[in-house]
């Protein structure tokens, strides 16, 4: 896939893979980085970096300027308040496809990276949440994410989008979901519910950041 790709959170866990897999495939792989990032690892990864800020629309002009596909990872797991989850992960969707519009409308793709966490837990272990089926989003986090994704939905008639929603994600360089295998390894028993009918969705971060790609790159994924 030869492509120039702009990559948002690349000096995460999920995005530093993502670039690694991005350059792997020929990409030419750009990253913007906003100015409290990571730089030492920013400068790891190899690629290009433009730093700035989303709401500054020169920065995002200069971010986006000649690239063929966008895949927003950035965003927040934590904040004190809603403010804060709106800053860190509605704001920057709305603002990028702004400038996605004024710089590049010829854009091949737009892939928002959100979270299973925007749908809320299944109301029964079988079948689990479809990807159509009402979000119940039960935490701040969660709220915040399905908030991006409908206001990245507004967008879909202008630039050519497609919206991921992972579940919990583990790998080499994952501190998260290593929590709970580090208890299970002590053997430190875990419960959620009555223990006995709860069902939690895993994906490998290689398998993950495939899977984007793919849905990156596959015509019937536009617009879904």
């Amino acid at each position: 896939m030869k492509a120039t790709v702009l990559v948002t959170g690349a000096t995460g866990f999920i995005g530093s893979v993502l670039v690694s897999y991005l350059k792997e495939q020929a990409c030419n792989v750009r990253i913007f980085l906003r100015p409290e990032s990571d730089r030492e690892k920013a400068a790891r990864l190899g690629v290009d970096v433009v730093t700035g800020r989303y709401d500054n629309p020169a920065d995002l002009r200069h971010a986006l300027q000649g690239v063929d596909m966008v895949i927003h990872l950035a965003g927040v797991t934590k904040s004190l308040d809603e403010k804060g989850f709106y800053e860190g992960n509605v704001m920057p969707v709305e603002e990028m496809l702004k400038t996605v519009v004024e710089t590049c409308p010829g854009l091949r793709r737009f892939v928002l990276v959100s979270s299973l966490a925007a749908a809320g837990p299944a109301r029964s272990a079988s079948p689990g949440v479809k990807e159509h089926d009402m979000p119940l989003p039960v935490s701040a986090y969660g709220r915040s994410k399905l908030e991006a994704e409908q206001v990245a939905l507004r967008w879909k008639d202008r630039v050519a989008l497609t919206i991921v929603r992972p579940p919990a994600v583990y790998g080499p360089g994952d501190k998260d979901v290593l929590q709970f295998f580090s208890a299970l390894k002590k053997r430190v028993m875990l419960a959620a519910g009555d223990g006995r009918s709860q069902r939690f969705s895993l994906i490998y971060v290689d398998d993950l950041v495939k899977g984007i790609v793919l849905a990156a790159t596959a015509p019937d994924a536009c617009g879904e």
